[in-house]
């Protein structure tokens, strides 16, 4: 068999609106807004220059069934340039951009080949000799609850077999399940490489056969940190299947943070939060972050202040207003804490020493988690109207609260020194 190498992607999500980022500096959003197009236009080039034999996109394409007209024309001229340079391409669609969705009259190059709604397979020739059979299925509707694995079936040529699906695999991937099954499903079904989408984080579930994850091409969320991109992979004569990560992102997200410890100024502080981020971009890349303001020391009580965190960001962001490449600050987050020891003023027998005694006990155990939910909040979550426009808390938000709360309380009882 003659070697040859493919591009695994997925979850392009071409033209996604940003819509957290959309109120607050419109601006910036449309800035961020390019950037799907932008890693789409990288994923294309990259196939160019590694002289690939064929690309790979596992779903989720676009970013709604209403796929944006220009989403729609941006993605047929990336399939067009890998055409006019002899590269084959080969899609499904998954729940963000269904087969029902909106689609509009647009002609394919004839290399790319965009599967339907049942299973079909697709032979690769490379120079004339059969290479590789690619086999794939697309979403007809975005709530797909069936296993679409089981409809993938090698073909009989002595050919290294592809799997192409958006899916979900296993229970704890943190999306939708659609389309789902398990890794003792694919593992077992006589392919050689299974190319998923769905999966946001880039994960390799299996190396024999290969079960892999690309990840999305570009981070959309502060959840949606790290590198993003695709696999190219290297075929061998014998068979064997070599992948090597690719970036993609034009934007990276980060989550950052800075130590009060040895800060006692305001301004020392403003230039640290400045450094801090001058500090995040890669490569040339845009940044969009948080910055986590944490640690113990005399700033804290002005940090806790009315208004001060909003100020704090107003401040970053003029800052960083002219910076090239750009760095947008999301968000602060205060973190920190008084210089006194907690632990040791709530050994101090007062009202005070009480409360966060009680903090403490209630948030070191699960008995006392659930004692808070069944006291303080079982009237809420019962009454009809709450229910419906709150969500539940989990332990962990409830935590978040109780250190909230303590260090609200430790601020309206200790006396100022």
């Amino acid at each position: 068999m003659k070697p040859f190498s493919f591009i695994h992607a997925a979850d392009l999500h071409i033209g996604s609106p940003f819509k957290g980022i959309s109120s607050e500096s419109p601006e910036v959003a449309e800035q961020l807004q390019k950037s799907t197009f932008s890693a789409f236009g990288v994923l294309i080039q990259a196939c160019i220059d590694h002289d690939v034999d064929f690309l790979l996109v596992a779903g989720d394409v676009y970013d709604g069934a209403d796929r944006s007209l220009a989403a729609q024309l941006n993605f047929h001229d990336g399939l067009k340039r890998l055409a006019e340079a002899g590269i084959r391409s080969f899609v499904v669609h998954g729940n963000h951009d269904p087969l029902d969705g909106r689609v509009s009259t647009l002609e394919w190059p004839e290399k790319a080949h965009i599967f339907g709604k049942t299973a079909e397979t697709v032979t690769v020739e490379v120079d004339g000799e059969p290479v590789a059979a690619v086999s794939g299925i697309s979403f007809p509707k975005s709530k797909v609850q069936t296993n679409l694995s089981k409809k993938l079936k090698p073909s009989s040529d002595n050919l290294f077999q592809i799997g192409l699906l958006h899916c979900n695999v296993g229970k704890d991937t943190g999306h939708d399940p659609y389309a789902p099954c398990e890794l003792v499903d694919l593992k077992s079904s006589g392919m050689d490489y299974w190319a998923l989408g769905h999966v946001h984080t880039r994960t390799i579930l299996s190396e024999n056969p290969w079960v892999v994850y690309p990840g999305n091409s570009q981070g959309r969320s502060i959840r949606e940190q790290d590198a993003r991109g695709c696999y190219l992979v290297q075929v061998d004569a014998q068979g064997n299947a070599e992948p090597e990560f690719l970036p993609l992102d034009v934007v990276r997200w980060h989550q950052s943070s800075v130590s009060i410890n040895d800060i006692d100024s305001l301004d020392a502080l403003d230039r640290r939060l400045v450094e801090e981020a001058e500090s995040l971009p890669e490569d040339g890349r845009d940044v969009v972050c948080r910055i986590r303001i944490e640690g113990r020391g005399p700033l804290y009580k002005e940090l806790r202040s009315e208004g001060a965190e909003g100020e704090l960001l107003q401040r970053i962001r003029q800052n960083l207003e002219s910076s090239d490449p750009l760095i947008w600050v999301q968000r602060i987050e205060l973190n920190c804490l008084p210089q006194v020891d907690l632990q040791q003023r709530s050994e101090q027998g007062d009202l005070l020493a009480e409360v966060l005694t009680l903090a403490n006990e209630c948030a070191g155990s699960t008995e006392g988690l659930h004692q808070i939910k069944a006291n303080a909040l079982d009237d809420l979550w019962q009454n009809h109207r709450a229910k419906k426009g709150l969500a539940q808390l989990d332990d962990d938000r409830i935590c978040k609260i109780l250190g909230e709360a303590k260090l609200l309380c430790l601020d309206l009882l200790e006396e100022d020194e």
